[in-house]
This record gives C-alpha cells, structure tokens and sequence, in this order.
C-alpha cells in the first residue's frame, strides 16, 4: 500500500467525520498531519524490534506500543494544537477506531521511506512546541527521532529479516559513518548537528542531545521494545 493511498484515506475519512464548519479548514490539517506524525514515529519503533507487527491495527491493540501510541497522541501531540481539548480527545479516539477497522490493514511499511525529512517536516514542530509551552521536551516524540536513528543503523530484525531504510543517499551515509564510529554520543552529535537536514543545529536546542543519547543507549542495551517502557 503507497504511501499516498495511506494519506488519503486517512485525510478522506477525517473530511467526512468533521462535523465542526466554524473551525478553519487549516485546522483540519493540522490534526490530519498531527496525527500522520505519530505513526511515521511508530513505524520505524516497529520496524526495528517488534517484528510480528505489521500492520497499524495489532500496533494499536499491542500491550506495548499501544501505550506508547497512547502516550504521544493523547499527552504529546494534542498539547501542541491549538483546539479544544474535548475535540482533540474525540478526534484522536475516532483516529484509534479507524486503525481498528478488522477489514483495512494499514501497513506499517507504507509509511516508513525518507523518515528524516519526515521528520522534520512534521514531527519537530512539534517537538518546539512542546518544550515552548511545557518546558520540557516530549519524550515519546523524542524517543522516536531515537528509534528512526537506531533503524537507519541497520541489521536485522528479532524474526532474521534484513533492515533496509531508504532515504536521501547523503543521509544514508552520514548515518553509516556515524554508526561505524560505535559511540552514541557521535552518532547524537552528528545526526543533530546535521544541517543539511534539518535546516539547523538541533544540538542547540536544550538537553535533545542528551536525551537523544540516553535513548540510544537504552535502545542499544535493552533493545527497543524494552527502553520504550522505560518512558510509559
């Protein structure tokens, strides 16, 4: 399933389901990307450990990722729109209902390609926002950006099968360098300092070079499923 029927499905159920004409339709868009963010985040954490998870639906009913699923829609992500409360939580529960369906798998896969430009188109934002208004940075958001490091790193999955991230060649190399190098706060410094993809030097922004480094290493010492509970 591409990517592009993936977004559009999702964009044409929350059309139809939006029954608020005074709200702008940026708005809207705000919540469908919003939304579109977590699972771009929740693929590369599936791709790397819980290998029996392939589809959206089992991530959401799985005893795991789900709250971590949980965690970063309704603690994190909501905390950055701009919208009632009461509609975001109906919002995100009727986007949770529509990965449910039994009868549309949404691959996990689909939405996994060029995940650092993702990123930061969509997903740091967001991670600004949060420490703006909270004071703090949203763990689950970085955790992600953490998971999409370690999955760039390659190797193989818990089932044998082979890790093969596809993104920009000049990304993709720099994350082999970095990873060759087999120290995390190289790999942290490196991939945050990179301005070619981010437009500029994250390592500016307060404490995500540590944060980023700590989940690292959790990830790389407990593996992936495991560090993820250590922020649930």
């Amino acid at each position: 399933m591409e990517t592009s029927f993936v977004c559009g499905e999702l964009i044409s159920y929350f059309l139809r389901s939006f029954n608020h004409p005074e709200v702008e339709c940026l708005c809207l868009y705000n919540k469908v990307v919003a939304v579109r963010n977590l699972f771009l985040n929740l693929s590369n954490f599936l791709a790397w450990e819980s290998w029996n998870v392939n589809i959206v639906r089992d991530a959401c009913n799985h005893e795991v990722i789900g709250k971590y699923i949980h965690k970063v829609q309704f603690d994190e992500l909501m905390q950055t729109l701009d919208l009632p409360i009461e509609e975001l939580e109906k919002f995100a529960s009727d986007v949770l209902e529509r990965f449910d369906n039994p009868y549309v798998d949404h691959q996990v896969t689909s939405i996994m390609l060029n995940s650092f430009p993702k990123f930061c188109a969509r997903d740091l934002p967001g991670v600004k926002t949060y420490l703006e208004r909270k004071g703090e940075l949203p763990k689950g958001l970085v955790f992600g950006l953490a998971a999409i490091i370690t999955y760039y790193k390659g190797g193989k999955r818990a089932d044998g099968a082979e890790i093969v991230p596809n993104d920009d060649q000049k990304i993709m190399d720099l994350l082999k360098d970095l990873w060759e190098t087999g120290d995390t706060q190289k790999v942290a410094d490196g991939v945050l300092g990179a301005e070619f993809i981010w437009g500029e030097d994250l390592n500016k922004i307060s404490n995500l070079n540590g944060m980023v480094k700590l989940f690292l290493d959790l990830i790389q010492d407990k593996g992936m499923l495991e560090a993820v509970k250590t922020i649930l």
